[in-house]
Formats: C-alpha cells, structure tokens, sequence
C-alpha cells in the first residue's frame, strides 16, 4: 500500500473551491476509507482494479477506466480487491463551485465510465496543483478542468442512458413480438449482444420489472384474450403460450388475478353473454 499526496494552499477563494486533498493511491487488500456524513466531495478515477463503493448504503463496484464520485452529505465507505487492487488518482474537494457544477450537470449515479479526456484532465489538475503557481492562477486551472470533468460526465452518462433506452425498448418490442415463444436470457443476450446482466439492468431501470416478468405479463394478458374469445381448452391456451404445462399455466395465472382460468372464463363469457 503506497499513496502520495498532494497538500494544497488554499488561499485563494477556499469558499469557491477547496482542494482538501489530492493523490494518487497504489492500494492492497487493506485499503479502506469510511465516513459517517461526509462534508466533502469525492471525485476518483480508477487507473487500474477495482473496489467496492458503499454510498447511503447502496452498494456498486468500481473499476479500470471508470469515475466514482461521492457526494458531501452522505455516509459512505469503499476499499479495494484483494485480488485486483485499485490504483487510483483522486481529489477531496469542497467549495460553491462543486455545488453549482452538478445543479447545471446533475449527476444521479455514483459510477461513470470514462472515455481518454477523463485522465487527461485528472492528471492535469494534479500539475496544477503542483506548479508552484500564483494561487489565482491555479484555482482557475483547476476550477476550468473540474467544469471539464463534470461536464464530460454528464453528457457521457446522458448518452449512455439514451442508449440504454433505445436498448430496453428493443428488447421490449422482441419480447411483443415474441409472446408465443420461450424467450430465454441467454437468447436476448445472444439477440442483442449485450451480457444477461446488463438485459436485465437495462430493462429494469427502463420499466421498473425483468424482461421475464414482462413476457409473462404479456402470456397473461394474451391468455385471458384467448380465455373470453375462443373455446380453446385451458391445456390448448397453455400450449399455445408456451407454458411447461397446464398446471403452471393456471398457477401463474391464479398468483397474478387471483382466480383460475376457469372461473375467469366463466365470469367474462357469460357477462359477453348478458
């Protein structure tokens, strides 16, 4: 476990911005930070490894190439892999400027991926803070670069989440169109070309349910079409939609309307009749 810090000054409008302390940390198994309310920001850039991140006691892991920051305000905790420890590049910042950047660039997520400008700007600020310039003149470097890194992350979170979007409402049309079928993760993940979790994470965050519970929910509201509409045989409907058998068919159905097949047919028909 190696860190080198970087001990800034501060005397130049602390009140816009403070760096309390910067740094790069070449971390092993015992690496920890803990805080129970936080009064400062936390902006890190993983250069290699990963960790675990405990913010408002919501867990994510952060690894090579991605930014974490960890608002004031908030009890939070992270430490390294054992197996694949963090290095990392950080910055401990206070001040109105931070409070400003994220109410023009709300960042929501703890985690971002980052593209080549990223380190580029964390490693610049670091110089900054080490020229030996005026204390003017390095607040306003690094308050440039810190507008530059925020901004990076919004716009690349916003992109992200848009596509994110496009892929759940893909994924969303597959499944309508695919209602009589047995659509498994490992096919959507093969369709689409993206990992069982992300389909997952994706079409949650979209719709608020897993894409199964989604083409279950359309079987359902397929079945009880066929229920009112035809005189198929509930092992037929089951058949048609896909179910192992009859009798998980009914138990789905009973678990989702609260009553059987039967009974459901038998009330909706005979009000078709009256």
């Amino acid at each position: 476990m190696r860190e080198e810090f970087i001990y800034c000054s501060n005397d130049f409008c602390p009140d816009i911005l403070t760096v309390e302390l910067a740094g790069i940390s070449y971390c092993d198994g015992t690496y920890k930070i803990t805080r129970r309310k936080s009064d400062i920001y936390v902006l890190e850039y993983i250069i290699k490894g990963s960790g675990i991140i405990i913010d408002n006691g919501k867990e994510y892991t952060a690894s090579e190439n991605q930014v974490y920051l960890l608002k004031k305000g908030l009890p939070h905790r992270y430490f390294s892999s054992d197996e694949d420890p963090w290095v990392k590049i950080w910055m401990n910042l206070k001040g109105s400027l931070m409070d400003n950047l994220l109410e023009i660039y709300p960042l929501n997520e703890i985690v971002y991926s980052a593209d080549h400008e990223i380190p580029e700007y964390f490693n610049r600020f670091h110089e900054e803070l080490k020229s030996g310039k005026s204390a003017e003149e390095i607040h306003k470097n690094c308050s440039l670069l810190l507008h530059r890194i925020i901004m990076n992350l919004y716009y690349r979170s916003v992109a992200a989440k848009h596509q994110e979007n496009n892929d759940a409402a893909r994924i969303k049309q597959y499944l309508e169109q695919h209602v009589l079928d047995n659509v498994s993760l490992e096919e959507l993940s093969g369709v689409f070309y993206k990992s069982k979790a992300q389909i997952i994470r994706h079409f949650k965050k979209a719709y608020g349910i897993t894409p199964y519970a989604y083409l279950l929910d359309l079987k359902l509201r397929y079945a009880k079409k066929l229920l009112v509409h035809t005189n198929l045989q509930i092992k037929e409907i089951a058949e048609r939609l896909n179910f192992a058998d009859e009798h998980y068919f009914s138990n789905c159905f009973r678990k989702a309307e609260n009553i059987s097949p039967s009974r459901y047919r038998y009330i909706h028909q005979k009000g078709k009749q009256g």
